[in-house]
Parts: C-alpha cells; sequence; structure tokens
C-alpha cells in the first residue's frame, strides 16, 4: 500500500464535523400497542421482539422469558402442523396451509440462460374476515372480532334509550288498536 507524504509545513487537522456527516441519535421504538395507535408507516414491521413484549404486557404475570416461550409454542405450532402437510387456523386472525408450487423454468438475468426450478411446497397464509374488515378500517358493532348473532339465536335485550322508549310505546299503541 503507498503511503501519501505529509508535507512538513501543514498542520495536522481533524476532519470538519459536517451536519450532513452526523449520524442522527436512534429513537426508542414505540410499543406495538403505540404503534397500533397511530398511523402505519410504510416501514414499520412488528418484529418477535414485539409480539413478545406486547404479551408480556397484556398478561402481567408473565415474565419476558415466559413471554418468549409462549410466542416461541406458538409459531412451533403453526410449523409442526404445516410440516406435517396440515393446515393451522386462528379464528378471527386467518389460516395457514401448505402451497404446492410447480416445477418451471426460469431465466438467469444475467446470461438469460434458461434454468430449471424444481418443484416445491411454500406456506401461505389467507386472512381472516375479522383481520380483512380492520385492515379496511371496517368495525361492526363491538369492533373488529365481533361476530353477529346465528340466524335462529336469541340476543340479549338492549336497556331502552329515551327514544327507543317512545318507539316502544308507538309499537304497544300499534298492537293494542289492531287486537280491538
Amino acid at each position: 500500500m503507498m503511503m501519501l507524504a505529509r508535507s512538513a509545513s501543514a498542520p495536522r487537522t481533524a476532519a470538519p464535523r459536517h451536519s450532513a456527516f452526523q449520524r442522527p441519535a436512534l429513537a426508542p421504538r414505540p410499543s406495538v400497542a403505540a404503534r397500533a395507535a397511530g398511523a402505519a408507516d410504510a416501514s414499520d414491521r412488528v418484529t418477535k421482539a414485539d409480539l413478545v413484549d406486547a404479551v408480556a404486557a397484556a398478561v402481567p404475570t408473565l415474565t419476558k422469558k415466559d413471554a418468549t416461550a409462549a410466542v416461541d409454542a406458538v409459531f412451533e405450532g403453526i410449523a409442526l402442523a404445516l410440516s406435517r402437510g396440515g393446515e393451522a387456523s386462528v379464528a378471527g386472525f386467518g389460516s395457514f396451509k401448505v402451497g404446492e408450487r410447480a416445477a418451471r423454468e426460469g431465466r438467469n438475468p444475467r446470461t438469460g440462460e434458461a434454468i430449471p426450478i424444481a418443484a416445491s411446497k411454500a406456506a401461505k397464509f389467507s386472512a381472516g374476515k375479522a383481520l380483512k374488515d380492520r385492515i379496511n378500517g371496517e368495525t361492526g358493532a363491538g369492533g373488529a372480532g365481533a361476530k353477529a348473532p346465528a340466524a335462529g339465536r336469541k340476543t340479549a335485550a338492549r336497556a331502552p334509550t329515551a327514544s327507543g322508549a317512545a318507539a316502544g310505546r308507538k309499537t304497544a299503541a300499534r298492537r293494542s288498536t289492531k287486537s280491538k
């Protein structure tokens, strides 16, 4: 390696510190709940560590070590089901399935040469209705994940409101006139 000689008369100075060269201070990453409350950023990403933090925060009796074990157990259960060729479903969230990819012919982008690509299997995710509704900003009664009562099921009676009480009196008045 060739070294450049410095003239004896030139003083040794440090490189000027320009603001463009200074690295900005890293701000602490907000929690999953804090990010969920705000608008989504294009670079916003939830990591496994964020999921562990959310589980630990949701269940105060769990330590981070226990929360990590719980998150790992969920992922391991999904991976095990898929490796056996099965399916893993999480109600209100979605389902994971194994998809088949057929053998095909690809191209080397550098040379344009044809390359055979072998058949393979891949994990596929299908979002559930509640997740799709939440992503699209649609919330029914009770928020995301709330289900409508099944046909033929009775729902709990609601407490009458001021306008509801008046409507109830009108309905009762109509019934009494029809029965006469």
